[in-house]
């Protein structure tokens, strides 16, 4: 691991705070000291670096620095406690370690999204959004989510904060579903989703709507996590027409639907249904064989069009859609250095952080049900 990096050393005398304010603290069912009682909520600031959420009920927080505390607390809001939140937690773009810090979740108990600020209170509340389907615009001001009806589902764009505007982007009817993260990049007015018809997966496609409601293309055939670079001039997915557990191809396409690369993965082993592009546009991670005994993280270099393995003996990548539906994602840090995933341990799971070279370290261990890691970026 670097030994020294801006992330680091701003977190570092936040580690301490958090100690003094809710002590030594263990991981539910892990086998240590019980999370503390609600009246020591403390969510921050100061917030660690990568937050997750059990399902049990606990907001749970980690630092990529060797040794440092874990911080586990119940619920969400000091009013209002999420009795079964969803699978991730997600840093509102903005956020910082100063005082601003904004968090949202899903609370899967009451079939909502909650925005809470940095003392955990709730801010706003997103009815019926799912609890795994949402992205953030770039500047934070407005959140894409699936909101999740009694006989249709909704894509939405609505306001957060002080913009109080709300666009109804499409509607399904069964048997279609929404299939994927909504990949919402606001600069270039676009929304990309996975739109699957589970009667005759031949009718499935990748839609591509303006932030205004059209339709503007699709890709006639089913695709796994569809994702806009950073720039929204590309955007990648993994080809499914054959399913997730068949699929064997990386695809970009540019905003005409033009392929622009097409690499096939099977060499590393067939199977995958999420990647994350890197901040700066140069890479793409992804799992192959995610339905093997043992998935390979994949590092899928632009300039070049090759993928390479980056191994880790820290143990076997929890990337298995079937177990984990929505947490199998490698997330890149925010300056692109490193990436963060579950390992499988026996039978719990391990939170670590591997670097381009390899090397790595186990940042939370013993965790039983986590969530997708999130990044808070500490430049802001």
């Amino acid at each position: 691991m670097r030994s020294s990096s801006t992330l680091l050393r701003r977190m570092v005398a936040g580690l301490a705070l958090v100690a003094m304010l809710i002590g030594v603290t263990g991981c539910p069912g892990g086998g240590g000291p019980t999370p503390p009682t609600p009246d020591a909520r403390s969510y921050g600031p100061p917030l660690n670096a990568i937050t997750f959420v059990e399902l049990g009920g606990y907001l749970g927080t980690a630092s990529p620095t060797a040794g440092a505390i874990a911080m586990y607390v119940p619920g969400v809001g000091n009013s209002t406690e999420i009795l079964d939140p969803g699978y991730s937690v997600t840093w509102m773009p903005g956020s910082s370690l100063e005082g601003n810090s904004r968090l949202l979740t899903g609370d899967s108990h009451n079939s909502r999204l909650v925005l809470i600020d940095q003392n955990g209170l709730e801010m706003q509340e997103f009815l019926d959004g799912s609890p795994e389907m949402y992205q953030f615009s770039g500047a934070g001001s407005r959140l894409a989510y699936v909101k999740d009806l009694e006989s249709s589902q909704q894509l939405v764009i609505e306001g957060v904060g002080s913009i109080s505007d709300f666009t109804l982007i499409a509607e399904l009817l069964p048997p279609y579903r929404f299939a994927s993260i909504p990949s919402y990049h606001s600069t270039a007015g676009r929304v990309a989703i996975s739109e699957f018809n589970d009667t005759n997966p031949s009718l499935s496609r990748l839609a591509f709507y303006t932030t205004g409601g059209s339709l503007s293309n699709a890709v006639d055939q089913r695709v796994y996590s569809p994702s806009f670079n950073d720039a929204g001039s590309r955007c990648a997915y993994i080809d499914g027409e054959n399913g997730a557990a068949a699929a064997t191809d990386l695809v970009i396409i540019d905003g005409n639907l033009a392929e622009v690369a097409r690499y096939d993965f099977s060499g590393f082993g067939t199977g995958a249904c999420a990647l994350s592009w890197s901040p700066d546009d140069s890479r793409i991670a992804l799992f192959a064989g995610i339905y093997s005994d043992s998935p390979r993280l994949l590092i899928y270099d632009i300039s070049n069009l090759v993928a390479q393995e980056l191994e880790q003996t820290f143990g076997t990548i929890a990337a298995n859609p079937t177990d984990h539906p929505n947490w199998c994602y490698p997330e890149w840090s925010p300056s692109g250095d490193s990436i963060t995933m579950f390992v499988s341990v026996n039978d719990s799971y391990s939170l670590v952080e591997i670097d381009l070279l390899g090397n790595g370290e186990v940042l939370l261990d013993e965790i039983n049900a986590p969530s997708k890691p999130n990044w808070l970026d500490t430049t802001n």
